[in-house]
């Protein structure tokens, strides 16, 4: 069996994104590709707000989008395309599995970037020529729970439409360590895993080379494409010749397992942002230690939205974006900082935290380069949330006291 997944910029009309589509399907055909997998939501474009997904989306029931599939189709490829999907009154971020002018299934991205979408919980397998196969989205990639349940349901190759617009200063641009997940997931559950990426030109802020690629079930990387490469990667998968999958691999012992189930009920009562259960102190502690004490700025994602406003006294920033950017400013500083919370106190919606925090200056604050001197301070954060989630966001901290330390000591040292 011939797997491919095609690198390449998305176009800013649907009619020109068919046309591409149509083109690279029949490509497809005349290379003996029996599946190609598109980029990330390639059909519709994928876009800042609601409002314009909206727009830019389809009910696959409707007639509209029948014709697209038949369209589309060509001889007996397997096209995976990601699309935004109405659904219900709700958005979805879908990728749909399509055969001879129909839709063969779709899965719906659980792990989400864009918080105006609706995650979804069933992960389906499908087949084609006796291989089980199943779909992660982008996001999903970093953890390993889709995956994983993807690969106890049978699945030997997982392919990932992703669309990534990265800030041209981020770390991912030039670490190849960052991408670590990517073998991650085919490693533990002994899967091919195809990934397919969209090509965004440089605007002066953000951009994406194309992170496209294969891994074998080993990890090894197989195939992957140049920076602003387009084109297909085309790899031959024959499991019969090779050696059988290792099961103890993906399902490990059923003890961890219970362990681990444990583990989730304990943390969903902390995090779980649809668990009545969880207080809104309990929130605000577990996400403070999760990301001051085990640097996991990730768990932003559960607790702020693109709408929640973090304020200080010289301007007010919006969206879950910018405090994980004043975040990292932060750890980037001082990246062995420890935060001990002495006290937690609820009030209505609103939660404040008092705190202590001491660190190393191993990184550039506030136009100071690193000195490798400690620094001690205090301060206190007040959150105002809504339905769980963060509104606003104050932390008052005395800047002048930590830049003393820095100043003033590095002077001493000096003289």
């Amino acid at each position: 069996m011939k797997i491919a997944a095609y690198q390449g910029s998305c176009p800013n009309t649907l009619d020109k994104r068919l046309c591409k589509i149509c083109k690279k399907a029949e490509e497809a055909v005349e290379q003996g590709i029996d599946i190609l997998c598109f980029p990330e939501c390639f059909l519709t474009g994928y876009y800042d707000d609601r409002n314009t997904a909206l727009e830019n989306s389809f009910d696959l029931t409707s007639p509209e989008f029948q014709s697209i599939c038949r369209v589309i189709s060509k001889g007996d490829l397997t096209i995976i395309l990601g699309l935004n999907e109405r659904r219900e009154g709700n958005l979805y971020n879908t990728a749909v599995v399509i055969e001879r002018g129909e839709k063969v299934g779709c899965y719906r991205k659980s792990y989400l970037y864009k918080n105006y979408f609706q995650e979804d919980l069933e992960f389906p397998v499908f087949e084609k020529q006796g291989v089980t196969y199943g779909v992660l989205i982008c996001l999903d990639a970093n953890y390993f729970e889709p995956a994983r349940i993807l690969a106890m349901k049978g699945a030997q190759i997982l392919f990932c439409p992703m669309f990534n617009r990265i800030s041209n200063d981020h770390p991912f641009q030039t670490s190849p360590s960052l991408q670590s997940h990517f073998v991650a997931r085919t490693f533990e559950n002994d899967a091919y895993f195809l990934a397919a990426d969209v090509i965004w030109r440089d605007d002066g802020t953000e951009s994406c080379p194309g992170f496209s690629r294969i891994h074998d079930r080993d990890g090894l990387e197989v195939l992957k494409l140049g920076a602003f490469e387009e084109g297909f990667l085309v790899h031959e998968v024959c499991f019969e010749s090779e050696r059988p999958r290792k099961n103890r691999r993906i399902f490990g012992s059923s003890l961890v397992f219970n362990v681990l189930s444990d583990v989730y009920k304990h943390q969903s009562q902390l995090l779980n942002t649809g668990n009545p259960m969880s207080s809104s102190k309990s929130l605000i502690e577990n996400y403070s230690n999760q990301v001051w004490n085990s640097k996991d700025i990730d768990v932003v994602d559960h607790l702020f939205t693109d709408e929640s406003s973090i304020h200080s006294p010289l301007e007010t920033l919006r969206g879950k974006s910018a405090m994980k950017g004043i975040i990292e400013v932060w750890l980037n500083a001082f990246p062995d900082l420890v935060v001990e919370h002495e006290a937690f106190v609820e009030e209505g919606d609103t939660v404040v935290s008092r705190w202590k925090a001491k660190g190393t200056h191993k990184g550039t604050f506030k136009g100071i380069e690193a000195t490798g001197l400690p620094v001690a301070y205090e301060g206190v954060s007040i959150y105002r949330l809504s339905n769980k989630k963060v509104v606003d966001y104050w932390a008052f901290v005395n800047l002048h006291h930590i830049i003393a330390q820095l100043t003033a000591e590095a002077a001493a040292m000096k003289g």
